[in-house]
């Protein structure tokens, strides 16, 4: 594990940036849960400027990851999501349950999405990855295109 401190974008750039995308999710328009987000993330080399930061929802940010997608990339994914929230909803009567993401799969298989569940505290991310995989899908593209 790395000892290096991830560096924090500065209070008064967030501020500017909330500002001018209205304190709204740029992608859904929420109001609630927001992040000041990297359009092009630090790990693919972005930098902390105005031009490079978007006001993005808890969800959103949830669903764009570090992959580089555009506001419309976004909300075709978000359309996915609400479907499969729907999926589920009838299903299952709860949206947020999903065992079709576990189930079907070798012990081996359970334990490893099991643990990614545990290190990013939610299945959030899991249903992320679904997300981002039925839009490559329908686009005919690969995650390494993204």
């Amino acid at each position: 594990m790395s000892n290096k401190k991830r560096k924090h974008i500065p209070e008064s750039l967030k501020l500017k940036v909330l500002l001018r995308d209205s304190y709204k999710c740029v992608v859904c328009y929420s109001d609630k849960e927001l992040h000041v987000d990297h359009i092009i993330p630090r790990s693919r080399g972005g930098s902390d400027t105005e031009e490079n930061l978007q006001v993005l929802c808890r969800i959103c940010n949830a669903i764009k990851q570090s992959y580089l997608l555009t506001v419309d990339d976004l909300r075709e994914c978000l359309k996915i999501h609400q479907e499969l929230l729907e999926r589920d909803r009838q299903r299952y009567g709860n949206p947020h349950y999903r065992p079709i993401i576990i189930g079907n799969r070798s012990e081996q298989e359970r334990e490893l999405l099991l643990e990614s569940m545990q290190r990013y505290h939610s299945i959030d991310h899991i249903h992320a990855q679904c997300i981002i995989m039925k839009y490559c899908k329908s686009r005919d593209i690969s995650l390494l295109d993204l």
